[in-house]
């Protein structure tokens, strides 16, 4: 029999569910409370948490998450869910990309601090109240109003065999063709604080990997709505995982894809007008121009060209460009992850 588990004032039994607010910190007229949502399983099992909106205007994982914690049944589980569908409250209610309140931003406030600001107290609560019930966690992410990506996954390689393994297991319950610092050559030193939730994770042993799901904030230009294919993608690659670990019943299964070697961005030596020539996802081989920055009067100003064979990563949606503005970034890959831990 599972146990009861109580995160604030939320308690579940086994095989229930519970949700709520769990007050965090406290605001100039008002408090920062999270959603968090239990979902206890009636047989006892591994632990998941999935952590999503800590960029508040990424949103199809952020729905997933909601979605997800609404399909699945506990009195069916082995093992148990916990959600927080939208970390960052304030940015989420300001519909702004970061925080608000405050000039850190909640991707470096780990592991937090119980005496500090509104972000260092909202990562403390994650650290100290959540993780510890974690075999298992997920930070989500996507791109936001500015930019646009293929949906991919990024993890921690850390040199510790066991993790690593477990680490690329989770990966590769994703159906993507792009799992990022999967290599031994991405290994570096933990640092010790103002890092994310995904490096907090790596520091207490809890395999944790990042969904990229979702593009300039995961809504259609043409209909005004969420892409249902990015929710979809997400919850997919969830459920499967939690087929994986036995959470709940089916045959899950592993997919393949390339682990990346490189990322480079590319940046403006001019202002003026940028036109990337090749969409997300597409192959480019090395010195291929793709692409170009031009002046408002249509004379080239300069071309970027692929510094490797790779595929596009990243596209910035806004044409209009200054010097040192963000341009574009590449992939370039390597071997399959299958083969990289045996």
């Amino acid at each position: 029999m599972s146990e009861t588990i109580k995160i604030g004032d939320i308690v579940a039994k086994p095989g229930e569910k519970a949700q709520g607010y769990v007050k965090v910190a406290e605001a100039a007229g008002f408090d920062i409370e999270l959603p968090v949502v239990i979902l206890n399983g009636a047989e006892p099992g591994p632990t998941v948490a999935i952590i999503a909106g800590i960029h508040p205007v990424e949103y199809p994982p952020m729905e997933g998450t909601i979605r997800l914690a609404n399909e699945l049944d506990p009195k069916k589980m082995r093992g148990t869910v916990i959600t927080v569908p939208i970390f960052n409250m304030p940015g989420f209610q300001a519909r702004v990309p970061g925080a608000p309140l405050e000039r850190t931003q909640l991707t470096m406030a780990f592991p937090g601090d119980p005496e500090g600001g509104m972000n260092d107290r909202a990562a403390h609560f994650i650290t100290t109240e959540i993780l510890p019930k974690a075999d298992y966690a997920v930070e989500t992410h996507g791109c936001n109003f500015q930019e646009t990506c293929p949906n991919h996954i990024i993890m921690i390689r850390t040199g510790d065999e066991k993790y690593d393994k477990a680490n690329i297991m989770f990966a590769r319950s994703f159906e993507t063709e792009y799992v990022r610092r999967a290599m031994d050559k991405h290994v570096k030193p933990l640092p010790e604080k103002g890092h994310s939730l995904m490096t907090q994770c790596a520091k207490m042993g809890i395999p944790c990997i990042l969904p990229e799901a979702g593009s300039a904030g995961g809504i259609s230009s043409i209909t005004g709505q969420l892409n249902e294919e990015d929710i979809v993608w997400f919850m997919d690659g969830m459920k499967n995982f939690l087929r994986n670990l036995g959470i709940i019943d089916g045959e899950g299964v592993l997919y393949d894809p390339y682990a990346v070697t490189e990322v480079y961005h590319f940046r403006s030596k001019s202002a003026g007008w940028f036109y990337p020539l090749a969409p997300n996802g597409a192959k480019v081989k090395k010195d291929q121009v793709i692409g170009e920055v031009k002046d408002t009067f249509g004379a080239l100003l300069e071309q970027v060209k692929a510094p490797s064979d790779g595929i596009i990563s990243l596209i910035w949606t806004r044409p209009a460009v200054n010097q040192g503005s963000i341009l574009l970034q590449t992939f370039e890959l390597g071997p399959k992850v299958s083969s990289i831990i045996s």
